[in-house]
């Protein structure tokens, strides 16, 4: 019914999360779904549209109710000192004020989520007391992101999201959890995806054991090869001063799939002097 969907992983950067992503696209030509052609990135959609929307979002509604979990909503606002806790967001937000009041005086203190996550961790900090863990919870709301507009980017569009929050460390059979709900989820509107995930720590133990710096941009280039390309992934590691033999390694290990313990034995003997970053 939805074709061209995708499905991916976000690749491991430190932080535990079992998020995933499936993008949908409803403006299926001729169908008459989008309702405003312009670019602005905050489209309209005409009945039929929306009745398709309303219609997937119900199924996945009712599908995470069958697997334990449970509904919340949160504010379209939150402070702009909950939205800035990561690093390089500014551009993603809509900040919010009155004209009257806050413009005048630079006295703007809220803004819209452009995410669900960022709402949810707030959220479960202020009603820790009340919830029971591990929480199960679902939420499908509007975000807004400061996106360049393009083909399938909106700056307005809906996000549904699903997670299970832990009162502390969670054990490893909760992945499975969530990939089994992002199974059947799809599998009720007639998606057929293939799940690809990402995990990028093979390569920072590699960055790590030849002494290289600086991983965050190298690793974000690795995460966007199946997109990107080889060729432009070998460009940027040239870019970066990485060593023939490195490089010859890191393209090696996306060829097949290599354990932790592989990927240390293909780097042993390396040292500092193979790898100069600028």
């Amino acid at each position: 019914e939805f074709p061209g969907a995708s499905v991916f992983f976000p690749a491991d950067d430190g932080i535990r999360d079992d998020r995933w992503f499936v993008v949908i696209p409803l403006d299926t030509t001729g169908s008459g779904f989008r309702g405003n052609e312009s670019d602005d990135g905050f489209p309209e959609w005409l009945p039929a549209g929306r009745r398709a929307e309303a219609n997937l979002i119900e199924g996945f509604r009712k599908r995470c109710e069958l697997h334990g979990f449970g509904p919340i909503e949160t504010p379209a606002v939150e402070s702009l000192s909950v939205l800035r806790g990561s690093v390089g967001v500014d551009q993603q937000i809509f900040t919010v004020s009155r004209p009257i009041e806050d413009a005048p005086k630079n006295n703007v203190s809220l803004g819209l989520h452009f995410d669900l996550t960022v709402p949810l961790a707030r959220y479960v900090n202020e009603h820790h007391a009340s919830l029971s863990f591990p929480f199960r919870r679902y939420q499908d709301q509007k975000v807004w992101r400061g996106e360049r507009v393009g083909d399938g980017r909106f700056r307005e569009f809906s996000q549904f999201d699903f997670d299970v929050v832990g009162d502390g460390a969670l054990p490893d059979a909760y992945d499975v959890e969530i990939l089994l709900l992002a199974n059947d989820l799809l599998s009720a509107v007639d998606v057929s995806v293939e799940f690809h995930i990402s995990d990028t720590g093979v390569f920072r133990s590699l960055l790590s054991e030849v002494h290289v710096g600086r991983h965050r941009g190298i690793l974000k280039n690795i995460t966007k090869c199946a997109m990107t390309g080889r060729d432009h992934l070998r460009t940027h590691l040239e870019e970066m001063g990485i060593s023939s033999h490195v490089r010859g390694v890191i393209l090696n290990l996306l060829d097949e799939p290599y354990s932790l313990a592989a990927a240390g034995e293909a780097v042993k003997g390396f040292t500092e002097a193979e790898v100069a970053v600028s």
